[in-house]
């Protein structure tokens, strides 16, 4: 039994321990803890009809901030589940509660947000950050050194993928620094994950896989599963950018074969996003290897798993990777690039 098995079978017990309609906030929190074990280990169904309990239970005891966690928690299941525009439905609808400019700065820069990002909506995505940065302009001191750090991170992120990775450099740079300086075990490899790809844009690989190889350890050490492929598949990148090809080859490999495993330790893994991403990196790979029979049955499977959740930012990179295939790969009904 996994760690993630074992925290289900408890928060299970806890949840059917509670007397029926108990509208309190520790139910409240037992709830929440089932429906994110079930949310973590890809049951989806399961992890929604819990999250509506605790709705109900939340608009029955009238408390708008429950209230507003249990719509997130649903909007995040959705995200999970690639259904985006359902996760929009329900972050929009939880910001529009009468929730403090806290939770509403952090449910717009991280639900409202990410969701925007794998539709492909960059735009979007910067406007939201930079909506979540105003609002922390009514923030206790303690409150902004709490959350500031994550939403301009988000922000520099934004500006990196769209281009402006000169502009993102000196802001991702800082935050680095004030991740360490704090020791915070999840801001650090947060940030140099981050860094580590905008260095890539800046055409600085050996730099990115320095920040790239001390976020790998950490998100190990933080049992992060589905971040550490996405770093694993960084490095890859760098490694393939600095031309050693068989190095990029074995991290995507292993991005592949992690991601493939599935949740373990920590919710992360359920999202297949990490899963495709690690497909195109490796399909990719295998190209320019000149191993194309084994980079086309890749790109198929990234190309079926990024048009089955209309993740447009990966169709995009499918697209570019498609052109340099021998074989054409029929449309997909329904998919506008």
């Amino acid at each position: 039994m996994t760690p993630l098995e074992k925290e289900l079978k408890q928060n299970r017990e806890c949840v059917e321990a509670l007397e029926p309609g108990d509208t309190s906030e520790d139910a409240r929190k037992s709830i929440t803890s089932l429906g994110a074990a079930y949310r973590a280990l890809g049951m989806w169904e399961e992890a929604l009809r819990t999250f509506d309990t605790g709705l109900s239970r939340a608009e029955e005891a009238e408390d708008p901030e429950a209230t507003s966690r249990f719509l997130i928690s649903r909007s995040c299941t959705f995200y999970h589940m690639g259904q985006y525009a359902r996760a929009i439905e329900f972050a929009t609808r939880a910001i529009k509660s009468r929730i403090s400019d806290v939770s509403r700065a952090k449910y717009i820069s991280y639900y409202l947000a990410n969701p925007y990002e794998m539709l492909g909506d960059m735009k979007r995505y910067v406007a939201l950050q930079e909506e979540a940065v105003n609002l922390t302009e009514s923030f206790s001191y303690q409150q902004e050194q709490e959350h500031l750090p994550w939403i301009l991170c988000r922000l520099a992120k934004g500006w990196d993928m769209m281009g402006y990775s000169h502009r993102a450099n000196p802001v991702l740079v800082d935050h680095v620094a004030i991740f360490r300086n704090m020791n915070h075990r999840f801001g650090m490899p947060f940030s140099m994950l981050l860094l580590g790809r905008n260095l890539l844009n800046l055409d600085r690989p050996q730099e990115s896989e320095q920040f790239l190889t001390e976020a790998l350890v950490l998100y190990e050490e933080n049992g992060q599963e589905g971040l550490l492929v996405d770093t694993v598949v960084a490095l890859s990148e760098a490694a393939a950018a600095m031309k050693n090809m068989e190095e990029a080859r074995l991290y995507a490999d292993q991005a592949v074969e992690e991601a493939r495993r599935g949740p373990r330790r920590a919710e992360g893994l359920a999202d297949k996003r990490h899963l495709n991403q690690a497909l195109i990196q490796s399909a990719r790979i295998y190209l320019e290897l000149g191993r194309k029979h084994e980079s086309l049955v890749l790109y198929g499977e990234a190309l079926e798993m990024a048009a089955r959740s209309n993740r447009r930012l990966m169709l995009a990179e499918l697209l570019e990777l498609q052109k340099a295939l021998i074989h054409p790969t029929p449309s997909v009904p329904g998919i506008n690039f």
